[in-house]
């Protein structure tokens, strides 16, 4: 029996970067609200704008024709479907610890 490996393309190598620098945004996210909860604001406010950071970059980056043409329409969807609850999550950290 022989595997055959699909053979990594350019448009795989986008998709994957723009996943991983979401998830990294959501542990941001979650490490922000950890430590609100803890009383460490300052590190908090740092994690929550890394997140929104990141936000900012996936966003800017599925926006633009030069990257977007790499990626196809379903990952176009899913991408911006995490986005939206990566908005959210921001958000609603932000709405709960800040006063």
């Amino acid at each position: 029996m022989q595997l055959y490996l699909k053979k990594p393309t350019m448009n795989d190598s986008h998709a994957d970067f723009l996943k991983a620098d979401l998830e990294i945004c959501f542990t941001f996210a979650t490490v922000a609200e950890t430590n609100f909860r803890i009383g460490h604001s300052e590190s908090a406010e740092s994690a929550i704008e890394k997140a929104q950071r990141g936000f900012n970059t996936v966003q800017r980056l599925l926006s633009d024709p030069a990257h977007g043409k790499y990626l196809t329409d379903e990952e176009i969807q899913n991408i911006t479907a995490e986005l939206e609850r990566l908005r959210a999550r921001i958000d609603e950290v932000r709405q709960r610890f800040r006063k």
